[in-house]
């Protein structure tokens, strides 16, 4: 006779590996637009044409949105909050597997991340980067700079060159100067602002040339 304690055993961990794969499907499937305001439109293999809710982002496609548009893409638990007149574009999967990244080329975005175990979720801006294990933040990119806010949980911030690192907690924020790009500030609450510079700054506070904006 079957020992009815395994039989339960064995389908507890059944039900528990559809749960976890289809957990890990939502969070590998495709960035999906659940919801549009005012100008949108998606860009996809050179071709660009006006973003609709349900429309599904493949790896290389950008997202522009007007003076007026609003857009929110959202991948399992995930999602990008994209404010009017942003541009973003999906990125290849690194070469890993592991790494989600994300361009934010101008303008607003609010990041939501689920939370994992390992760092899985870069954004990139034409001045500075941030990887995250999960967590809620804004990167506001402008011609001027770039700055990473945290609202929950920690976000690893970077000049592009890597050699300015911080970590920030909820509250902090960091800037990093068109200007000055390899010079990264920050701000927190109720403490006193401080620079991070990297290696690659010259003596004297002056700075080489800004390192190349993502492809």
């Amino acid at each position: 006779m079957a020992n009815p304690v395994r039989n339960l055993v064995k389908s507890l961990c059944v039900a528990l590996s559809l749960v976890w794969a289809s957990a890990a499907f939502a969070q590998a499937g495709p960035w999906i637009v659940t919801e549009k305001t005012g100008e949108v439109s998606i860009e996809q293999g050179g071709t660009m044409k006006a973003a609709a809710k349900g429309a599904r982002l493949s790896a290389g496609d950008e997202v522009k949105t007007g003076k007026n548009g609003r857009a929110v893409l959202t991948r399992g638990e995930q999602y990008m909050a994209v404010a009017p007149k942003t541009h973003i574009r999906i990125a290849n999967p690194k070469t890993d597997g592991n790494m989600t990244q994300v361009f934010n080329l101008s303008g607003s975005v609010t990041f939501k991340v689920d939370k994992r175990k390992d760092k899985h979720f870069q954004v990139k801006t034409p001045y500075m980067a941030a990887v995250v294990k999960g967590t809620m933040f804004d990167v506001i990119v402008t011609e001027t700079g770039a700055s990473v806010e945290v609202t929950e949980g920690s976000v690893e911030v970077a000049t592009l060159d890597g050699g300015a690192v911080d970590l920030l907690s909820p509250g902090d924020v960091a800037m990093v100067a068109a200007e000055q790009p390899f010079a990264l500030n920050i701000m927190g609450d109720g403490e006193a602002a401080r620079q991070i510079l990297s290696p690659a700054a010259q003596e004297g506070g002056a700075v080489q040339s800004a390192p190349a904006a993502p492809a």
